[in-house]
């Protein structure tokens, strides 16, 4: 309908009788621009009376304005003779972007998204749509698993895959919800039978955790249609992201399990220590930046805070369970997953939550003295006094004081607050730059937004049967866009070349 057009199309042809006044601010249709203060002041019904809402206001409060935070929330009727005439367009068109993004060098000139963005959306919704081939030999994946389907494996379903972090054999799939068709990431514990309903109690309070930095928790259920008695943990899925393990260490082999060795602090087994497997081979010449390394610990830090705020502990910090996407994102993924697989073995709960989260702390100090020397044979017993050097001759001795107080954490009983006043101004840093990436992802929208509008526009134009010949004047209404539709698909260049031919020319050079 020509209404519906209107409303892509410029807020539709334009109308002396849809324009509204105000004082000496000339405002078009209301629907145009939805923050015009006080847009509603004054407006034409639609059955043509003219409303002034501020002249009422007027006559039943003595002429005195409302006022938010002490402005008056419209413009007022009556300025005075020295008021310069503030009049809006028409229609919409798109300006280019912002004046405090246009100077950032990263801004890419012209009306498309910036390439990079473009190709790193284009993979994201690539691996979403990843799914099983026919002729896959993983014939084991059931079709259906309780109200999810389209299950399609994250990493390897094979017996080279071992026990990892939690002690037995996992496998992480994607699948699709049936109620609310949602992608999510399912991890099956192989061979695992519940002992009690009691060992679920952790769940609730986990699913209550929502947190920018930690991948959330869903659901978790048994299942037999694997052919023995499963646990599966329903996460969130964020297609697209890997493992800080291979993104910096380049470990896909810990990514398929193997023995989690002894923690290098004092012996003692943990469940955070680091997954066995060859060393990165860089050396001190191919650090990673100060900056990165803080960045990571800034967003790790915020994670672990929130959690233990909630009375939890991660239990599962490791460098294979922490997933990156786009450059610098960080998220803690399985999360909850230890608290039901040792329920059995918690004779106090509030004692070993205190020490649970001494161990955390502890593994974030081997993941970041790890970062900080590339290697994550850093960590070893025998190589912690050489690793220490090196980051005392590479980084700052703010980055040395807190790994060796995070590692140090369990003997002197420190908590994350303790830890977070020596992070210091750099979360001011991680906030400007979070803030600069907000800029720049709404000028890409504020793009893309007038990029679908001419979409929907030509697209409503192109379903328009208009006959050939001359145009043939029905209405007033329906004139414009006659024109506007064989302006758009009809008209011919200089040397008889329709537009439309060569917009297909262009698009399809074959």
């Amino acid at each position: 309908r020509s209404s519906d057009l209107g409303r892509d199309y410029g807020q539709g042809v334009p109308n002396p009788s849809s324009q509204n006044v105000y004082g000496r601010v000339k405002v078009p249709n209301p629907g145009a621009h939805a923050f015009v203060p006080g847009m509603y002041a004054s407006y034409n019904s639609p059955d043509g009376t003219y409303v002034n809402h501020s002249e009422n206001y007027h006559q039943h409060s003595g002429g005195q304005p409302d006022a938010m935070g002490g402005a008056p929330y419209y413009y007022p009727t009556h300025t005075s003779s020295s008021a310069a005439m503030v009049a809006f367009p028409d229609v919409r068109v798109y300006t280019g972007p912002p004046s405090h993004v246009a100077h950032l060098t990263s801004t890419q000139t012209g009306y498309g998204m910036v390439e990079e963005l473009r190709h790193d959306l284009i993979q994201r919704q690539i691996a979403g749509q990843s799914y099983v081939s026919s002729s896959s030999e993983m014939t084991d994946i059931p079709q259906e698993l309780e109200g999810y389907h389209s299950l399609c494996p994250l990493e390897p379903t094979g017996k080279e895959n071992g026990v990892g972090v939690f002690g037995c054999k996992t496998t992480c799939y994607k699948a699709i919800n049936t109620k609310n068709s949602v992608t999510y990431a399912l991890r099956r514990i192989h061979g695992f039978r519940l002992s009690s309903a009691r060992s679920l109690q952790r769940v609730e309070q986990w699913k209550k955790m929502n947190h920018p930095n930690v991948v959330s928790l869903r659901e978790v259920f048994t299942t037999k249609h694997f052919g023995d008695h499963s646990l599966v943990f329903t996460h969130d899925y964020h297609p697209g992201a890997e493992t800080l393990a291979n993104h910096h260490f380049n470990l896909r082999s810990i990514q398929q399990g193997g023995p989690t060795p002894p923690s290098s602090m004092g012996g003692a087994r943990s469940s955070h220590s680091f997954s066995s497997g060859t060393p990165s081979t860089s050396t001190t010449t191919s650090l990673l930046p100060e900056n990165l390394i803080w960045t990571y610990c800034i967003q790790l830090t915020a994670a672990v805070k929130a959690i233990h705020e909630q009375g939890l502990a991660v239990r599962a910090l490791d460098v294979t369970k922490i997933l990156i996407t786009g450059k610098t994102r960080l998220r803690l993924n399985c999360v909850g997953i230890m608290d039901v697989l040792t329920f059995n073995q918690t004779p106090g709960p509030g004692a070993l939550l205190v020490r649970h989260q001494h161990e955390d702390l502890m593994a974030l100090g081997h993941i970041l003295l790890a970062l900080a020397c590339n290697s994550l044979a850093a960590n070893r017993q025998d190589q912690l006094h050489k690793s220490l050097e090196t980051i005392t001759l590479s980084y700052s001795p703010d980055l040395k004081n807190l790994i060796v107080c995070l590692l140090s954490s369990q003997q002197s009983m420190r908590t994350i607050a303790d830890i977070m006043p020596m992070i210091g101004a750099r979360f001011y840093t991680q906030i400007e730059n979070s803030l600069v990436q907000s800029d720049l992802m709404e000028a890409e929208l504020l793009k893309e937004m007038e990029n679908g509008r001419l979409f929907r526009l030509l697209a409503k134009l192109g379903v328009i049967n208009i006959p050939n010949g001359p145009v043939v004047v029905r209405n007033g209404r329906s004139i414009s866009i006659e024109i506007i539709s064989r302006l758009s698909f009809s008209s011919s260049l200089g040397y008889g070349s329709s537009v439309d031919r060569l917009i297909a020319r262009h698009a399809n050079p074959q």
